[in-house]
């Protein structure tokens, strides 16, 4: 596992002030000093969104740093400074759980590589993993990928030669295996007289590098979506309530995806669909109450806002309800019945999530005798510390829902090794701290929320694969 640590960053997307009639186009500028616009606020950002709002493009940038803003207004971006092909790769960890899905990516980078001299060989198959685990991840994205601007370096003809001159080529290979690449030529679009200090670009600069971005982008997007048909990207029961459905897609979509004869649930009706008014991705079904479990949700027949009005293919998603087990007021056994209220256990890991709230009046010191599976834990308000002790050969394996302390008023410690059995998030709230031993199996962890995560390892090391991503104004502590 590696660790990844997100300092000083802001995770919400951009808020335009005024928001033009067709919805947000998100555009994720990814590099490296070039796409931070190192001697201009906002580089290029700034008179590429000029240029695509001129167009009717109503524009958001996404990304996990607003550092190098325009005075104008906040932009979004992952430019970073002194980055090489493979930091940004090691980077993406943290941009997935940060970003929204952006409906463009553009990439310039290579110029640390050979300003660096690592391993210049490589540098196109380095490009080619990235732009391979971005299409991966975000299968519905365009990405752009630029070839590198020129510059006053000793090995610019090198970076001519086995670089720029070669990147259509890989593109055009990228694109016969069926991924969304494009090329966007920055190489020439500008000239080395165009840069400052030989390396980063002027004001004007920067203006041509957008005059190079716009015609591609706005070949392969229109302000009210690309090409594509709609899909859905991810469905799931509502937060605190299991009477609603939130399906969201891959782009904006057509007032139709209110009609409720696009949607069928193998159990119960679905009574009413509400559609976001802003970016026209999410839809919202308000339905009959769904006890835990899993159902067959079928959408169909939603159409994008594109003068095509493309239609989805018929898609059968799979929903999942989860049962939430309340702990009762006592320290018995976690494997027993009596320990909970209701009489029954948690046990399952796609389904059951363990919560400690204030039926538990004071602090709640307990073990399992055996090993269990649960889908999470939530603790909220009991009325004391949460600990559960167990010895080496005894754990807990958690799936997708991890653990929740966001509304926490008490700290968790876990004593017993954690078997990761999905990717999850870990939330703690503001002053208190989750504590846990060591931490097999797959999936990784990000780590949420202002309070403390304390990785002991009592009961051996922590060997899970999978990336840990700690995010913004967030602690983790290795004990």
């Amino acid at each position: 596992m590696k660790f990844l640590v997100a300092i000083s960053l802001c995770c919400s997307a951009l808020a335009v002030s005024a928001l033009a009639a067709a919805p947000p186009v998100r555009i994720l500028p990814l590099g490296d000093s070039i796409t931070y616009g190192a001697g201009t606020p906002g580089g290029y950002r700034w008179p590429l969104y000029q240029m695509l709002t001129s167009a009717g493009y109503s524009v958001e940038y996404t990304g996990t740093t607003t550092n190098n803003s325009p005075p104008e207004m906040v932009m979004h971006h992952d430019g970073w400074g002194g980055y090489r092909i493979d930091n940004i790769f090691d980077w993406t960890p943290v941009i997935y759980a940060q970003t929204e899905d952006p409906d463009v990516i553009l990439i310039m980078l290579g110029t640390n590589d050979y300003g660096q001299n690592y391993d210049t060989p490589n540098a196109l198959n380095r490009i080619d993993a990235l732009i391979i685990d971005l299409a991966n991840h975000w299968p519905y994205a365009k990405i752009v990928v630029a070839s590198m601007v020129p510059t006053l370096m000793s090995c610019q003809t090198s970076m001519d030669l086995t670089y720029n001159q070669l990147l259509p080529g890989n593109v055009a290979n990228l694109v016969a295996q069926g991924r969304q690449v494009y090329f966007a030529d920055q190489r020439n679009a500008l000239t080395a007289a165009d840069t400052y200090d030989g390396v980063h670009p002027t004001t004007t600069g920067y203006a041509k590098m957008a005059n190079c971005w716009f015609p591609v982008v706005t070949s392969i997007i229109t302000p009210l979506g690309t090409a594509n048909a709609p899909a859905v990207v991810s469905v799931a029961p509502g937060t605190s309530t299991s009477t609603n459905l939130t399906l969201s897609f891959n782009k904006p979509v057509s007032n139709n995806a209110t009609n409720l004869s696009n949607f069928a649930l193998s159990s119960g009706t679905i009574l009413s669909a509400t559609l976001d008014p802003t970016y026209r991705r999410d839809v919202t079904l308000n339905t009959s109450s769904m006890s835990d479990g899993s159902y067959t949700l079928t959408v169909q027949n939603v159409t994008d806002m594109t003068p095509a009005n493309t239609s989805m293919a018929s898609t059968n998603l799979t929903v999942v309800v989860p049962k939430v087990i309340k702990k009762a007021n006592n320290t018995n056994n976690l494997n027993l019945g009596t320990s909970w209220t209701g009489g029954t256990a948690p046990a399952s890991s796609t389904l059951d999530i363990a919560q400690w709230d204030s039926t538990v009046t004071g602090a709640n010191t307990t073990k399992p005798a055996a090993n269990l599976s649960w889908r999470g834990i939530i603790i909220t308000n009991p009325g004391g510390a949460v600990t559960i002790n167990a010895n080496s050969s005894t754990n807990i394996t958690l799936g997708a829902a991890g653990i929740d302390m966001s509304a926490s008023t008490r700290n968790l410690t876990i004593n017993c090794p954690l078997v990761l059995s999905a990717a999850q998030t870990w939330n703690v709230a503001y002053l208190h701290t989750l504590t846990t031993d060591a931490i097999t199996g797959t999936g990784g962890v990000t780590k949420g929320g202002l309070g403390t995560w304390q990785l002991a390892a009592a009961n051996g090391a922590s060997t899970y694969s999978g990336d840990t991503v700690i995010g913004a104004n967030c602690t983790a502590v290795l004990v």
